[in-house]
């Protein structure tokens, strides 16, 4: 079997060549006299803007449905068969990768709408031969017409026996009514048949979480994804469509998230939140719960399994699915760890009265095991100690900083997400130590508010409220909110200034006169909102997590 990696340089390629050469004979003879003189009969490409823009697929519906070519429209565009299966690789990749995409921001990636425009483009493309070129597939079909025959006849029977004997809608709904059994989710797997292993998930979900009915436990191939990563490399797309299954029951929950209660003057305010939160979560009926629970155990297992077999290119989506099944609870839970940290680690002193565990540890290190807590023991047990050199995160000793697996060089795309993930626990933490309550805001000046466009932004972004939880190890979407609302602070601070003294304020960490640390504590997220601005370039995960450290280093009680 032809285990040729696919790329997306491939279906470029594919793409450019099969414009460059469509319209010229595969056979050099075929069409021969049809064409003397006459020079290659190219197709003619128009595009219709008003047309349909591609049957939607996968996991959305309507607008927000991945486009689809049908092997009609393929066989138009790409005359050559080596390059609509290149094509159709790509698709079925980018499909993938769309119904991987989590949403958690109510948006998709750009790599993901920039593929679904250029699908939705294609399928605009409509194609008209000319009447030679007709002739001369007619010609090229009788010169290959034995083969072409018996290949068309196995794919009819293959197709039949797919969709069942009543035709494609009555085999469709046979399928979905099939009582599934392990054996057949272990066929799917072994055969790639991602159709199959898709109609097992929208009718016995549970199959794809474990196989205890085959009777098989306690080993590699416990879960079906640690089975499927068990075959070897080959089968990374068939992990791709069952970590996608898993990722879509995630989606599915219901929304756990508790309403953001306004900073005030009670200090258990965090405390609600988590408790919302928690209740939430417990509120799930008893079998969404133990497929909860089976869920993170199959994708701990599959991390542990992708290191013990050198197969990490997905580690990176394994974790991520794993962290949005934690919800809430784990978020809010961890923020509060890392705020008890900051306190003691901000203060004057370097005691504190929560604790001989968080008087040991800073900041960082607490989030970095807040995070380490559910990724796996594997991945854990394969941390690499960080070389030394002075300042910044890989000059401590700290646990958990990188990662790496069984002499493979480590995953980048696991590195940037535990990194980020790490930072945006400190910024949420620290932000909610600063922020200003609803009381300091009902201060502001109306007539200084409408009178600034810059505190009309400051209004829109609510500087009393915690940054969103769903913005959590999504790419530098915390540290630019936290930027962006500790400019936004800084504004509004400056215009009370001019009227009322500073020392009136009780939010912002400001309240006049209480407590030097509280002070600390502001000055000290005001430079960590300088720092992750400095410099010309973007700054990735790891280069926010370093600025964040030394920061911290600096303002260390």
């Amino acid at each position: 079997m032809d285990q040729h990696k696919f790329s997306f340089a491939d279906a470029v390629s594919a793409v450019t060549s099969s414009f460059r050469s469509v319209g010229t004979s595969t056979s050099p003879r075929v069409g021969a006299n049809v064409e003397q003189g006459q020079g290659p009969a190219r197709p003619e490409y128009s595009v219709d803007g008003d047309g349909p823009r591609g049957r939607g697929d996968g996991d959305g519906e309507g607008e927000d449905a991945f486009p689809k070519l049908s092997p009609e429209q393929l066989h138009a565009l790409f005359e050559d068969e080596e390059q609509r299966k290149c094509v159709a690789a790509a698709l079925e990749e980018a499909q993938l990768n769309w119904s991987l995409d989590s949403k958690m921001l109510g948006q998709r990636s750009e790599a993901n709408r920039g593929m679904r425009a250029i699908v939705e483009l294609l399928a605009q493309i409509h194609v008209s031969h000319s009447s030679q070129w007709q002739e001369r597939q007619r010609l090229a079909g009788q010169l290959s017409g034995a083969t072409g025959a018996q290949s068309e006849g196995d794919q009819g029977a293959r197709s039949r026996k797919a969709k069942g004997e009543g035709g494609d809608a009555k085999g469709t709904e046979q399928r979905l009514n099939h009582a599934w059994e392990t054996h057949d989710l272990l066929r799917a797997i072994d055969r790639k048949d991602h159709e199959t292993i898709l109609m097992i998930r929208d009718a016995n979900f549970d199959l794809l979480l474990d196989l205890n009915q085959s009777g098989t436990s306690g080993n590699a191939a416990s879960t079906p994804l640690g089975y499927c990563i068990s075959l070897g490399k080959g089968w990374e797309g068939t992990s791709i469509v069952l970590t996608g299954a898993l990722s879509k029951f995630v989606n599915n929950l219901p929304d756990d998230e508790a309403e953001d209660l306004p900073a005030d003057e009670d200090e258990g305010s965090m405390q609600q939140r988590r408790a919302r939160a928690r209740k939430a979560r417990h509120e799930l009926d008893p079998r969404t719960a133990s497929r909860l629970r089976k869920l993170r155990t199959s994708l701990k297992l599959a991390i542990d399994n992708s290191i013990l077999s050198d197969q990490t290119s997905l580690l990176a989506s394994y974790i991520q699915v794993l962290l949005m099944s934690e919800g809430q609870p784990f978020i809010l839970e961890s923020i509060s760890a890392v705020q008890q940290a900051l306190v003691s680690y901000l203060g004057p002193s370097n005691t504190s009265s929560t604790g001989a565990i968080l008087t040991q540890a800073d900041p960082i290190s607490v989030s970095h095991n807040c995070v380490n807590r559910f990724v796996s023991d594997g991945l854990r047990s394969h941390k690499r100690r960080p070389s030394s050199s002075a300042g910044g995160v890989s000059g401590t000793t700290r646990q958990g900083d990188q990662y790496s697996g069984g002499g493979a060089s480590i995953v980048a795309a696991v590195d940037d997400l535990v990194a980020n993930a790490v930072g945006d626990l400190v910024l949420m933490a620290l932000w909610d130590l600063v922020r200003i309550s609803r009381h300091d805001l009902s201060l502001l000046d109306p007539k200084v508010e409408q009178s600034s466009t810059i505190a009309k932004r400051v209004e829109e972004d609510d500087l009393s409220s915690p940054l969103p939880l769903y913005f959590f190890a999504r790419d530098d979407r915390v540290s630019a909110q936290y930027t962006s609302r500790l400019q936004g602070t800084e504004v509004v601070l400056d215009q009370i200034a001019t009227a009322r003294s500073k020392s009136t304020l009780q939010g912002a960490g400001l309240v006049g006169g209480k407590s030097a640390r509280q002070v600390r504590m502001w000055k000290c997220a005001q430079k960590t909102s300088e720092s992750l601005q400095s410099g010309l370039r973007r700054l990735n995960s790891k280069d926010r997590l370093d600025h964040i450290d030394e920061v911290l280093a600096a303002f260390k009680g």
